[in-house]
């Protein structure tokens, strides 16, 4: 089982990757596509290795950001905590 902590990480993870995206020449770049080009086929397949695949790209994104995430995972918490002592 996985604490809170992790849970957000995750879903803070998940967001940034998958779901943010920069306007390109009128066009949506979505920021795993940014991060792993050479990946950008095989995460949108959906095969037998895409969800190892995808992971993979969390764990190193993670990595690669990870005292930013880490921070804004702290900040997110800190609020929730504030928010449930009121």
């Amino acid at each position: 089982m996985s604490s809170i902590r992790e849970k957000v990480l995750e879903d803070l993870i998940d967001f940034e990757l998958w779901r943010t995206y920069t306007i390109m020449d009128g066009k949506k770049v979505y920021t795993y596509e940014m991060e792993f080009p050479e990946y950008k086929e095989k995460l949108e397949s959906e095969g037998s290795t895409w969800i190892v695949l995808k992971y993979d790209c969390m764990r190193e994104y993670y990595q690669r950001n990870k005292e930013r995430l880490d921070k804004e995972v702290s900040e997110i918490l800190k609020k929730e905590a504030e928010c449930l002592e009121k």
